[in-house]
């Protein structure tokens, strides 16, 4: 498992009751690979555990999950801020419109006018959106991973930015 190449699908942010309940962020808002999966990686500490999954519901914007060998709350409580992992070929494929980190890395970041920022090297979240981390040449700006600002061409790998004033701050990358 050490080797093997990993998906980050959420991270633990709370244990749940009594009985070794956690409750879980996706990585993506609204992605329900959490629901669809029966069995994750959890890793936490340097270290990383293959766990059934025993049970997945939605709660609110996150995830309740049981997991098997989580059968208290002080065991639940421990694992808050593990990563949930999935390796490539055990992600369901893609919800419309959802886009994995993987299929986005890699790829071309261009304006409108054809103009060449960067290439994405991550996918960063936060707490009220995602964020595109694009490289500019050695310079890393995050753009805010939005409907209307971004467009996703994986066809012709890359990523179109109607990109504000200001926000490669008028650098192109040659």
């Amino acid at each position: 498992m050490t080797g093997e190449a990993l998906e980050a699908v959420g991270r633990l942010v709370r244990a749940h009751g009594l009985k070794g309940a956690v409750v879980a962020r996706p990585a993506s808002d609204g992605s329900d690979v959490l629901l669809q999966v029966e069995q994750v990686v959890v890793e936490h500490a340097g270290e990383r555990t293959r766990r059934r999954v025993r049970a997945a519901r939605r709660l609110g914007r996150q995830v309740l999950l049981e997991l098997e060998g989580i059968e208290d709350r002080t065991r639940a409580e421990s694992l808050v801020g593990a990563a949930l992992l999935l390796s490539s070929d055990e992600l369901p494929p893609p919800a419309e419109g959802e886009i994995y980190r993987r299929d986005l890395v890699g790829l071309e970041v261009v304006g409108k006018d054809g103009q060449r920022y960067g290439t994405v090297v991550d996918l960063e979240s936060s707490p009220a959106q995602e964020w595109l981390l694009v490289d500019c040449g050695g310079r890393e700006v995050l753009v805010p991973f939005t409907e209307g600002l971004v467009t996703v061409d994986l066809p012709a790998g890359r990523v179109v930015v109607d990109a504000p004033e200001g926000l490669f701050e008028g650098e192109a990358v040659s």
